[in-house]
């Protein structure tokens, strides 16, 4: 299936992520990752990772936060460019780096991204596979030295001329940009809920802020966080509270978290500036997201 934005790409990398099992690790062969692109890992997988730490498109403290997490084995080879992920559902193929302009730049903001799902029952995902093994035997371990070799890259007077490049390119995206399926699951509410169910990527960055797979209590936050995110645009959405049928501003919002639990308006304030900090994140969320930040610290 081809897979036609960063967007798509995406929301099928956390589809498939999501439906693999916890037992057997995940393969990622991405050559470069920048800040917030942990967050697109659930903590209750394992992962084999394959990076590009020579060339000063990966930030290392990514890298040393994945080193740091359980259930992470991470290489790195001088030469890779590829970008796929692999589950045992299937494989994404595509040209989005787990960066800001990669899978964080969505829609007209930034590059035209583009790539394939290959189902597991292809004959092309079981070369895939090969593929990856191949080159898990030739990348080499991560020690200190690699991670201040490539600290030295990252700070490079080049790199951050690039890093402006970027900048530039985010602030270009208007405020107005910011849709629907950037914060929202696809679909209809679910019965009996109160409130829409958040991306699958605002859960993913919870999951990653706590450090531990969620609890279904804990869901309740992610939907906050997009619903403070969407308002503090000036938009408003529809729930199924009976007196609060529409949210129209951030108060409405930590208003009802606070009814549902004494902690979880400072929770959902903390995963909006999680939130607010990620390169991964889609340019207009993000905006949104230092907006609510700056304006109610």
């Amino acid at each position: 299936m081809f897979l036609a934005s960063s967007r798509d790409i995406q929301e099928n990398i956390v589809r498939l992520m999501a439906r693999h099992g916890v037992d057997e690790p995940i393969a990622i062969a991405v050559a470069f990752w920048g800040k917030g692109a942990e967050a697109l890992l659930p903590a209750d997988r394992r992962f084999r990772l394959i990076c590009n730490l020579s060339m000063g498109g990966t930030n290392p403290a990514v890298i040393e936060t994945l080193l740091a997490r359980p259930g992470i084995d991470v290489r790195h080879l001088p030469d890779l460019h590829a970008k796929v992920v692999l589950t045992a559902s299937g494989a994404v193929v595509s040209s989005a780096n787990f960066s800001a302009n990669g899978l964080g730049l969505d829609g007209g903001a930034g590059w035209q991204e583009a790539g394939m799902l290959i189902p597991a029952d292809d004959p092309e995902f079981v070369k895939a596979y090969g593929w990856f093994e191949q080159l898990w035997r030739m990348a080499q371990p991560i020690t200190e030295t690699t991670l201040a070799e490539a600290a030295k890259q990252w700070h490079s007077e080049e790199h951050r001329l690039t890093m402006d490049s970027v900048a530039a390119l985010e602030a270009s995206s208007a405020p107005d940009e910011l849709e629907e399926e950037m914060l929202f699951a696809a679909g209809p509410m679910k019965k009996d809920h109160k409130l829409r169910e958040a991306a699958g990527w605002v859960a993913q960055a919870y999951n990653t802020m706590l450090g531990r797979p969620l609890e279904p209590s804990d869901y309740f936050i992610p939907r906050y966080a997009a619903y403070v995110i969407w308002t503090m645009a000036g938009k408003s959405m529809w729930t199924a509270i009976e007196d609060k049928p529409i949210f129209s501003t951030p108060a409405d919002v930590l208003d009802r978290a606070k009814a549902t639990g004494k902690d979880n308006p400072r929770l959902t304030t903390e995963l909006v500036d999680w939130i607010a900090r990620m390169d991964a994140a889609p340019p207009a969320v993000r905006y949104w997201a230092q907006q609510s930040m700056e304006r109610n610290p």
